[in-house]
């Protein structure tokens, strides 16, 4: 059984990471997923994060925050900005978690800073890292809350066979396997729990984060 609890990052550590929210009428806000920006206008995210169980779709995106209610953190370098337009993938499907990704459009540009940069796409079909990073604010455990501040893993590389073994077997979203255009990575000791959906797969490489997603 992995145990869900992460290292926690540092400042600037994911200057790409964006937390997703959807804004009550009371003005609270609930956070659940999360996305990485991949340029200065647009974050790349799930495709299932683009509306909640009312079918709302996300209104608001927060950036260069460590917590979510932002506590602890640099105030003046995070930013908090509306979310204006989501592009889904043409071939998502509800009942799959094939192309599983979605664009979400921000009112205007972010401000990049130490803490707000974003990530560069691997450009590449074949992806031959080993290791990852995965991050995200993710429940600690079965039937817990989410952090409330951003939580980091190492996960290794696993063959696209060995998972759709596994996907196969226990899941129905998978139900015909892990193809050519996902990967796979996790860790039989830690992970991060999809309660809060779409954390990034990234590498560091050659000083410029990677995402995988």
């Amino acid at each position: 059984m992995p145990s869900y609890v992460g290292t926690e990052a540092l400042v600037g550590e994911f200057p790409h990471m964006a937390a997703i929210g959807w804004t009550h009428q009371n003005g609270s806000t609930s956070w659940q997923c999360g996305g990485s920006l991949i340029w200065e206008n647009f974050i790349l995210t799930a495709a299932h994060c683009t509306e909640n169980d009312d079918l709302v779709p996300p209104d608001v995106a927060r950036l260069g925050y460590l917590y979510l209610p932002g506590r602890g953190d640099i105030k003046e370098a995070g930013q908090q900005l509306k979310i204006v337009k989501v592009i889904r993938h043409p071939q998502h499907r509800a009942t799959s978690r094939h192309y599983d990704l979605a664009l979400l459009m921000l009112e205007k540009n972010v401000q990049v800073n130490t803490v707000v940069i974003p990530a560069c796409l691997w450009p590449y079909d074949e992806v031959r890292f080993q290791k990852f990073e995965a991050a995200g604010w993710g429940a600690t455990g079965f039937y817990q809350p989410s952090s409330e501040k951003l939580l980091k893993v190492t996960l290794t590389a696993f063959t696209n066979d060995a998972c759709s073994t596994y996907y196969n077997d226990k899941r129905g979203k998978h139900s015909n396997g892990i193809r050519n255009h996902q990967i796979c990575a996790g860790d039989e000791k830690m992970d991060l729990c999809t309660v809060n959906s779409a954390y990034i797969y990234v590498v560091h490489y050659s000083h410029r984060i990677h995402v995988s997603k």
